[in-house]
């Protein structure tokens, strides 16, 4: 049974006339009688009496009736309701990112995508967060998408759009007694002398930093923890220690140096993020591709 056949149904309960019907229905007669005659074997009641060309329904189909009427009602309702969801959706878009993507990159990028004419009445939600948090309002579909690190998680799917070098940051009047990093190993046993600044170990740049130790055979011991790049910068800025960051803009704020890591390669990723299997739709779905294919 079809949603089709049910309205055809109801037209020729209220019209009692199968040609009469058809021409409501835009179809041909011969077709609506066969539809009829294949919703009633699928049923195994007979829903008409046929009395010439006129049809009454009979205590069977007026019961039928009353469920089909209650059905396309629903039907009705959630294509209204899906057709006002779809118009906010083309209105409307929520995206969450972690703090570094507010200071160049995002404005710039939103700037462009309201260039297009279909984009200008558009209003988009912005808000920050660790990419932990980000990652579960995600799922909570608080957001349309996030911007957020690379992370391991198989309820989501990743497309990098921006990648950041990490950088050793110190007092911009240096560290006394430490002349700067060496090459290869050497320069991570001093590095790892140094009173460092991290992030928060559940944290993305947390486990990046920790596989980073690991991969280089040493420990980094961290006097304080904090959520961005910009409270430790403004840590470091105050002389309270060094730190590995990802090399964004939001340093320029800051009176510290950059110093380049003992060994090249090491970054963090920013994706753009989605719940696995989700399709963005609508202004969202316009964004997310907008920036997905102005990778950096």
């Amino acid at each position: 049974m079809t949603i089709n056949q049910m309205m055809y149904f109801q037209t020729v309960a209220r019209e009692g006339h199968m040609g009469r019907s058809a021409e409501k229905l835009l179809i041909a007669q011969p077709s609506l009688s066969v539809s009829m005659m294949k919703l009633e074997e699928e049923l195994g009641v007979t829903l008409f009496d046929r009395h010439g060309h006129s049809l009454v329904l009979t205590s069977d189909g007026k019961a039928f009736l009353r469920h089909v009427n209650r059905v396309l009602e629903d039907y009705r309702n959630a294509l209204e309701h899906m057709s006002r969801l779809a118009a906010e959706h083309e209105r409307r878009i929520a995206v969450g990112c972690v703090a570094s993507v507010f200071y160049e990159y995002l404005p710039e990028k939103t700037a462009l995508f309201f260039r297009e004419e279909k984009n200008r009445d558009v209003k988009i939600s912005f808000d920050t967060g660790i990419t932990s948090e980000l990652i579960e309002d995600l799922k909570r579909e608080k957001y349309d998408f996030i911007l957020c690190s690379e992370t391991r998680d198989p309820e989501i799917e990743q497309v990098p759009i921006i990648q950041e070098p990490l950088v050793l940051i110190v007092p911009e009047e240096g560290v006394r007694g430490w002349f700067g990093a060496a090459g290869g190993s050497e320069g991570w046993k001093e590095i790892s002398r140094l009173p460092l600044i991290g992030y928060d170990e559940t944290s993305a740049m947390g486990q990046i930093l920790k596989d980073m130790a690991a991969e280089e055979q040493t420990v980094f011991q961290f006097s304080y923890r904090l959520p961005d790049e910009q409270s430790i910068a403004a840590f470091v800025e105050s002389g309270l220690g060094c730190a590995i960051v990802p090399d964004t803009s939001v340093l320029k704020k800051y009176s510290v140096k950059k110093i380049l890591l003992p060994r090249s390669g090491y970054c963090r990723k920013i994706c753009l993020t989605v719940r696995k299997g989700h399709k963005s739709m609508g202004a969202a779905g316009r964004l997310a591709e907008f920036l997905a294919g102005t990778i950096i």
